[in-house]
């Protein structure tokens, strides 16, 4: 998926997120839950206006022949922002599952400057920490050893570039940085689905 497409569609919805720490948010929740409603994630990225998709492919507004032609636009605009974010959403589920661990962050390209990329990263880890609490994560100690570890790291990056906003990484510390971020959220998922699993088979057992 395209950062900026993404970003730029959030903005147009009034999402009070942007496309980095969106994308956070819902792989925080899907490391927790293993899976989550596109509309509770939705809802949860702008919990103050509790936006919601507010139509489907079958049930769009003003898609009857008695509704006028701006009305219609408009429903057509939205339907199609609203896709995009559906498209992202079901991206990130296949990747998180992917035998062949093709999962990627959502970032800007490598065109942009370092510090705007470096920015993104700060807010995807603020997101996806922000994510895994509200997947009810409440206390990291009480997690897998491996899962508290990557869990603190990503805090320390979020906290040190934003004790600092002038500080920039070279090229390859960022790269560095966003294949640790990537590799540790796979195995932050990986983890907590053995653990998920773990439960339901005592709960089976009882």
């Amino acid at each position: 998926m395209d950062f900026s497409e993404i970003d730029t569609v959030l903005e147009r919805l009034g999402v009070i997120y942007a496309a980095s720490e969106s994308h956070g948010v819902l792989c925080g929740l899907l490391c927790v839950k293993g899976f989550v409603l596109y509309d509770g994630w939705i809802s949860l990225l702008n919990d103050e206006q509790k936006i919601q998709p507010a139509w489907h492919d079958d049930d769009i507004p003003g898609s009857d022949d008695d509704g006028d032609k701006a009305d219609h636009d408009e429903a057509d605009t939205g339907a199609e922002e609203w896709g995009l974010l559906q498209d992202l959403y079901d991206e990130t589920m296949r990747q998180l599952n992917d035998d062949e661990y093709g999962f990627s962050l959502l970032l800007p390209n490598d065109e942009q400057p370092l510090r705007i990329r470096t920015e993104a990263l700060v807010e995807w880890c603020d997101g996806f920490l922000f994510g895994l609490g509200a997947g009810e994560i409440k206390d990291f100690a009480q997690l897998p050893d491996d899962v508290n570890e990557i869990s603190h790291d990503l805090a320390e990056i979020s906290r040190a570039y934003h004790e600092d906003e002038n500080t920039e990484a070279d090229e390859a510390a960022y790269a560095e940085l966003v294949e640790y971020v990537r590799v540790g959220v796979l195995v932050i998922y990986e983890a907590l689905q053995l653990t998920r699993e773990a439960r339901a088979g005592n709960k089976v057992l009882h």
